[in-house]
């Protein structure tokens, strides 16, 4: 199933405020950092955790680090919404935490992506959600090479081969298995992978299996002109929705852009997402 696209051509009104606590996430203008927002998750109790990329736009939207934005009201209009955020302590350029975000038992979980390590994997993280929810960030634990969660990054484990970044992780309540998707962006100019995939396992720590979930089709594969990137499961529509099977559907979307920024101001229409079931 893939969405119809308009042709038309807009011009989106961007507001940049003041660093604030309410509504909707601002510049954080004394350090000319943005908060771009990626993966959400809803917490208990009725909280919305956002992991959100720190960029600086005026270096070339260069990325330095990942905020997690926590918002008390969320029900309400995003115009009145309140909430705080903080950098995650570890991260970095080369450690990001907004690949996946997911709660296991009492610990909300984390992936994230390692660009430091070889083959540049996902890794993951966990914390406990009265711990987050109450800003002790600094009792985030990291899972280690002998599968136990260490307060230090000094011994990351590597769930998938990488890179990937804002991508999803989901647990398949009729396959029983834990499930992220993901799609290629960083490596793009080196080793362009026009896939989406598809990683899968039965337990958090691992081992995950990866393998194409959708083989991209032309023109997008044309990687001289466009990339792919930010696979992400829609499971608010499956897992017994009317727009799925109620068993083992799984909807998800993908990101196309352009390579080159010159090519959006004559054709706006090439940055959209795909649907795909």
């Amino acid at each position: 199933m893939e969405l119809q696209i308009s042709q038309e051509s807009f011009v989106p009104n961007i507001h940049l405020v003041p660093m604030s606590t309410t509504g909707s996430f601002p510049e954080r203008c004394c350090h000319n950092q943005v908060n771009y927002p990626i993966p959400t998750f809803t917490m208990r109790p009725e909280k919305l955790l956002i992991l959100a990329q720190v960029i600086i736009p005026i270096n070339n939207f260069e990325l330095i680090g990942t905020d997690i934005i926590l918002i008390s009201n969320p029900f309400e209009h995003p115009s009145t919404w309140n909430y705080k955020t903080q950098r995650i302590p570890t991260s970095t350029f080369n450690l990001t935490w907004q690949t996946g975000v997911n709660v296991n038992e009492d610990h909300v979980i984390f992936v994230g992506c390692s660009s430091s390590m070889p083959k540049q994997p996902l890794v993951m993280s966990r914390i406990l959600e009265k711990d987050l929810v109450e800003g002790r960030l600094e009792k985030m634990e990291y899972l280690s090479k002998d599968d136990t969660w260490q307060f230090s990054t000094f011994n990351l484990k590597p769930l998938v081969d990488g890179p990937y970044v804002e991508g999803t992780l989901n647990w398949h309540p009729h396959l029983k298995v834990w499930f992220m998707m993901l799609c290629n962006v960083y490596n793009w100019a080196i080793e362009p992978d026009p896939n989406v995939y598809i990683a899968t396992s039965s337990h958090l720590a691992g081992p995950w299996t990866k393998s194409i979930a959708y083989a991209v089709e032309p023109p997008w594969t044309n990687v001289s002109t466009y990339w792919v990137y930010a696979a992400k499961a829609h499971v608010e529509y499956t897992f017994g929705s009317p727009m799925g099977d109620g068993s083992s559907d799984i909807i998800f979307s993908f990101n196309v852009n352009a390579v080159h920024e010159s090519l959006l101001k004559t054709d706006l229409a090439i940055y959209h997402p795909i649907f795909v079931r």
